[in-house]
């Protein structure tokens, strides 16, 4: 029998029938681009702002190993880990743990936020104050390797995605989220094609109709045709921080810019 490619997708998402686990959910495709990927970190205008870069990597054990960094030269920098493991005979990986750092100007660390699948916790520190927060039964939490989640949407397996993020800006809490194809295409070169993603945060009715003026709008262009780093993002550098755009070297960040 031959899965469709909606079927395919929904499995490598959240991944096949069988015993109940206490580990993540959420299935990542394997990435088909390793290596480290240089890029630059803007303002909204597309003014320079400091470095980015991310890089992937596979341990000795098949692991997948994700490290970055962005931010603004002189101010506020945003370092970010994550590990996956293979699952499902190699045909997928899963979210071992995940980790983001707010550094102040001196390289000290003014926010973590840490997220432990196998013990099923996930731990925000600001200044030092720490709380603790269990995951979900059915943990869907994806906060640092986005990138990968939405690759299925970018190829257009599927229209859109429901999962979770933890944020520690309003006290440890793990929120609703979901990402989905706006419609719009960007082609940075001959024969690319960067595929527009919305990410939002699902809020309660009430508080949305109060709050959506005032959030800023998060997006990813992913390019279909690879499994790997984003082309571009637009996003707050952190909670309640400046929006940034972050592009990759080589790329001109115009094609980015809001329309």
């Amino acid at each position: 029998m031959v899965r469709s490619r909606a079927a395919v997708a929904l499995l490598c998402l959240f991944g096949g029938a069988g015993p109940a686990q206490a580990v993540s959910s959420l299935r990542f495709p394997i990435p088909t681009q390793l290596g480290e990927f240089e890029g630059e970190t803007l303002d909204p205008e597309g003014a320079p702002l400091g470095p980015a870069r991310v890089a992937l990597a596979q341990d000795p054990e098949g692991r997948i190993v994700v490290e970055g960094l962005r931010g603004i030269a002189g101010h506020e920098m945003v370092r970010f880990t994550a590990l996956l493991e293979p699952v499902d005979g190699g045909e997928a990986l899963r979210l071992v743990r995940q980790r983001s750092q707010v550094l102040d100007p001196r390289g000290a660390v003014r926010v973590e936020t840490a997220i432990d699948h196998e013990a099923s916790q996930g731990t925000c520190t600001i200044e030092g104050r720490q709380e603790t927060v269990e995951l979900p039964a059915d943990d869907r939490v994806a906060n640092v390797t986005i990138d990968l989640l939405l690759a299925p949407i970018a190829r257009g397996e599927l229209d859109d995605i429901d999962f979770q993020a933890l944020f520690c800006s309003v006290g440890a809490r793990v929120l609703e989220v979901s990402a989905r194809r706006t419609g719009r295409v960007v082609r940075p070169s001959e024969g690319t094609r960067a595929v527009e993603i919305e990410y939002e945060v699902r809020l309660p009715p009430i508080l949305a109709r109060l709050a959506r003026p005032f959030l800023p709008r998060i997006l990813f262009w992913i390019d279909p045709a690879v499994s790997g780093p984003s082309l571009a993002q637009q996003m707050p550098l952190f909670p309640k921080g400046p929006t940034i755009l972050v592009v990759r070297r080589g790329i001109p960040p115009g094609l980015f810019l809001a329309e």
